[in-house]
């Protein structure tokens, strides 16, 4: 034999035994996943299926909280819609005696309007100023009387029905 030919012979001979090797690594390492996903499945299975936490918050990539979900310490559940700064602009919740509400929030964070349902009070609509002062109040009773009531800049009634 030649030398050429055997220097052919021992590099096929190395590339060979280069891909055993490599084909038994990537089997070693089937085995280990194979063997950590069955554990991974039989820890999933007897886990419960509810995520059970105090509160709850997402962010974006900045790490503003813009969702949050929590139960104040009065006990009322709520749930934070915040803008790309983080600022609170709209809050969900139901108060710990069951009357549910809306806030829909300024830039500054104030409060302009408030839906509230509420069995035994009057359920409604109130429209506030940048100031934070009630400026439209729009009312349905638990009796069903409808009621609307509108402030000027002084807090004086302008007009009131009925």
């Amino acid at each position: 034999m030649e030398n050429t030919e055997l220097e052919r012979l021992q590099a096929r001979i190395e590339h060979l035994e280069r891909r055993q090797r490599a084909g038994l690594l990537r089997w070693c390492l089937s085995l280990v996943a194979v063997g950590v996903l069955a554990f991974g499945v039989q820890q999933a299975a007897s886990q419960n299926d509810i995520l059970r936490v105090r509160g709850l918050e997402v962010i974006d990539a900045s790490g503003n909280v813009r969702i949050g979900l929590n139960v104040q310490p009065d006990g009322t559940a709520e749930v934070l819609l915040s803008e790309a700064a983080g600022r609170g602009r709209m809050w969900l919740n139901v108060r710990s005696d069951g009357t549910p509400g809306i806030i829909i929030a300024d830039a500054s964070g104030r409060g302009r309007i408030w839906f509230v349902a509420s069995p035994d009070r009057p359920s409604g609509l109130v429209m506030s100023d940048g100031l934070g002062r009630g400026r439209v109040w729009l009312n349905a009773f638990p009796d069903g009387t409808p009621g609307l009531v509108l402030v000027d800049n002084s807090g004086k009634v302008r007009f009131q029905a009925p």
